[in-house]
């Protein structure tokens, strides 16, 4: 489903009262049973790109492990952002945490409730899925953008802030939207890639943000065509090969994402001195 229709019947559902079995309360806790919570990832969920399938894996058999080692009672993760709509629970955000619940074969799910609208709710979504430890891609970033322009959520300044693209970008976007609506379409049912095909020339030049994002995606498609999984099973060997190779594309890995990983890299220096 497009996010423009997902949206629009959202909005009119929210409209309507709401008749949701409450979630449960044990010490200041609340708990929904995973069945009872639904997934409307065209709207609430912002990596709409295909994510790398090995960090999805691992980022999932991490959450599973984590909820399997602790005692019975207390098999919870942080709380997943429900939002009550007609008479159902909505996911907002922990998409992630609910595929953990289910591998992990446990029902009771610790949750908070969410009271904002639901175009509160998308832009919520977006922050939560961009913070540091697992930032939106480049494609996404520019798609989560241009949804909180096509659906008009926002002033420019609060779709720059909250995507994180440029200024000239989302200028760029609301431009296309006007353009769209002046074609009879409706910008929030197309996608930003569609958005584009159907109102840029072929020979158009792409800022750079949007050359940015479209090399990125090109240079990860023949990463994996060339290594596939096999990366991941001989990273050691790879890394070894990109230094020796490319010292300079190692470099710039640790010099741009130092931050990122900068727990690892502690971790690391703390065990380092702790054997010298």
């Amino acid at each position: 489903m497009p996010f423009g229709a997902a949206l629009e019947a959202l909005r009119e559902a929210d409209e309507l009262p709401t008749k949701a079995k409450p979630p449960i309360e044990t010490n200041g806790r609340l708990f929904l049973d995973l069945n009872e919570i639904i997934r409307i990832e065209a709207a609430f969920q912002p990596r709409t790109f295909v994510e790398n399938d090995y960090e999805y894996e691992q980022h999932l058999r991490a959450l599973t492990e984590a909820l399997k080692r602790k005692p019975r009672g207390s098999q919870w993760l942080d709380p997943v952002l429900v939002k009550e709509i007609d008479h159902h629970w909505v996911c907002v955000d922990g998409h992630h945490r609910l595929d953990a619940y289910a591998q992990a074969n446990i029902d009771r799910v610790q949750v908070v409730v969410f009271e904002g609208t639901v175009d509160d709710a998308v832009v919520l979504a977006g922050e939560e899925n961009n913070k540091a430890k697992r930032n939106l891609s480049p494609q996404d970033r520019l798609e989560y953008a241009w949804r909180l322009t096509a659906a008009a959520i926002g002033s420019k300044r609060e779709v720059v802030t909250r995507s994180g693209t440029s200024e000239g970008t989302v200028s760029n976007m609301r431009r296309m939207r006007r353009k769209l609506e002046e074609l009879g379409r409706k910008p929030d049912r197309l996608t930003y890639p569609q958005a584009q095909d159907v109102l840029k020339p072929k020979d158009d030049p792409m800022d750079e943000e949007e050359w940015k994002a479209k090399a990125i995606a090109e240079l990860s498609n023949t990463l994996r065509r060339t290594f596939g999984k096999s990366a991941h099973k001989n990273r050691s060997l790879l890394a070894e090969a990109l230094q020796e190779t490319y010292p300079s594309v190692v470099q710039t890995i640790i010099e741009d994402y130092a931050l990122q990983h900068r727990e690892t890299i502690e971790y690391l220096f703390k065990e380092h001195d702790a054997m010298s």
